[in-house]
């Protein structure tokens, strides 16, 4: 039994010694790691600062802010853009929203110890609180509408959405597109309104409209010449066929007349004199009788309508005297 307690106790003295050298390198490990961790933030905090002294985005957020809130405009229905000090091409921000509803709240005050805001604060002192509790629901309403990209484009186009806090009105709505911001009704002369159309167009494309493209000189004018020229080719051709269709006209006119008086002169070849003359005459009375050559034809005993003057007629051109009725 005293051996075996012997050497129980030596295993035991074993055991504590192989426990007490893993404990005794974990304490020291666990001493040394704070120092390599301290050396490590040490190093961070060192390069944070090298970095924080060529930081530019904080002096220019600093810069912003210290710039004081934009005056309450004078005109006694100030609009959205009016009240921000703003125009409506610029994006909207809420710095300066900020900076009005510290100012016209109606639990607080302004600061009166900054340069920045002296004049506002000046303002703001004679204020009544009424007065000061109706810039603050217009700086809201303001707020409400810019933030909203829809309410903002339907009070660019309409106006709509800016009641200046009471009841629409249909008909003040009516008069008030007027004094919109880019309202045609500003047109006086036809350079505002060539001004507007061209606000118009650059809204729709986003940028400058298009330009019409326009043809260099030289080729308008060669275009020009070439147009003459194809006019002038055409008229002459339309003249030489027209002065064609007339000399056939009068060839074929001419071929008429002679082959008229052949046959005239071949009927009259085989006539006695009298019938010759008789022919004649015929021909050239012809045009008195209305080209009727029944009433030269008819016998001189019978009545005719006109009372025996064609008969007369055609006695005194045959040289026959007729007695006096």
């Amino acid at each position: 039994m005293a051996s075996k307690s012997s050497t129980m106790a030596a295993l035991c003295s074993a055991c504590r010694a192989s426990l007490y050298k893993p404990t005794a390198s974990i304490y020291c490990t666990s001493r040394l790691q704070p120092l390599r961790f301290t050396s490590t933030a040490a190093n961070r905090h060192s390069s944070r600062r090298s970095r924080r002294t060529y930081a530019t985005a904080s002096s220019s957020s600093s810069s912003d802010d210290a710039s004081p809130p934009p005056s309450w405009p004078s005109s006694p229905n100030p609009t959205p853009y009016e009240i921000f000090g703003m125009s409506w091409r610029e994006p909207y921000t809420k710095r300066r929203f900020h900076q009005l509803v510290k100012l016209y709240h109606p639990d607080m005050t302004p600061p009166t110890t900054t340069t920045t805001a002296s004049s506002s604060s000046s303002s703001f002192s004679s204020l009544s609180r009424a007065a000061r509790t109706e810039r603050y629901r217009l700086v809201v309403a303001a707020n409400d509408l810019l933030s909203d990209p829809s309410k903002r484009q339907l009070y660019d186009l309409h106006g709509a959405g800016w009641t200046r806090g009471h009841a629409p009105n249909l008909r003040e709505r009516d008069r008030d597109w007027r004094h919109q911001p880019n309202s045609p009704a500003r047109n006086a002369t036809w350079e505002d309104w060539e001004a507007w159309h061209h606000e118009q167009r650059r809204r729709q494309y986003g940028g400058d409209p298009p330009r019409p493209v326009y043809m260099s000189n030289g080729l308008f004018a060669t275009l020009v010449v070439a147009m003459c020229f194809v006019g002038a080719m055409a008229q002459k051709n339309r003249a030489m066929a027209v002065g064609e269709q007339y000399v056939e006209f009068v060839e074929d006119r001419n071929a008429d007349i002679g082959r008229a008086m052949q046959r005239t002169t071949s009927a009259a070849a085989g006539r006695s004199r009298e019938e010759r003359i008789d022919s004649f005459v015929r021909d050239r009375e012809n045009v008195a009788y209305r080209y009727r050559p029944g009433r030269y034809d008819a016998p001189e005993g019978l009545p005719e309508d006109d009372g025996g003057q064609a008969a007369r007629e055609t006695q005194r051109l045959r040289g026959v005297r007729a007695p006096p009725p």
